[in-house]
């Protein structure tokens, strides 16, 4: 009985064993959260704490239907530092990136005869709106549908 003394463990042994083990995974689990929660929390920030921002929000032309031609200033800010882009609509090349920061503007020659639609994603993430913002058009005359006939006499 003696001989198999050392590979049979006491139950002291068992409990010290145990709660080493509860304390080691406790203490990984305290780590893990907060590792998660500090580089992770642009990922897990709430939609409304990101804006994109234009200025000006509205184009104008002279007549409906034609180009209006203006420049366009984007504002963002994000609850995080990251790596953030702008698109237009449905393209998939950006038309501006930032990196390693949480708040930006870019300025940048734009025309266009339709209203646009501009989404701020992160990098990382691009498939993700965190928010949007549109350019809207207006026009000082309307088209006229006819063209008024001029009757002269003389």
């Amino acid at each position: 009985m003696v001989a198999w003394g050392w590979c049979m463990s006491s139950n002291r042994d068992v409990e010290w064993k145990t709660t080493r083990h509860r304390t080691i995974k406790r203490i990984l689990h305290c780590l893990l959260c907060a590792l998660l929660s500090v580089s992770s929390q642009s990922l897990f920030a709430d939609p409304k704490d990101y804006t994109l921002e234009l200025k000006p929000i509205e184009c104008v032309s002279l007549y409906k239907g034609q180009t209006c031609h203006t420049t366009l200033e984007f504002v963002f800010t994000a609850p995080a530092a990251g790596n953030y882009c702008v698109y237009k609509k449905d393209d998939k090349e950006a038309i501006t990136c930032w990196e390693s920061i949480d708040n930006g503007t870019f300025s940048q020659e734009f025309s266009t005869d339709e209203e646009v639609v501009f989404e701020l994603k992160s990098r990382q993430d691009d498939d993700k709106i965190l928010s949007s913002a549109t350019l809207n058009l207006s026009w000082v005359y309307q088209v006229p549908d006819k063209k008024r006939l001029a009757w002269r006499l003389f």
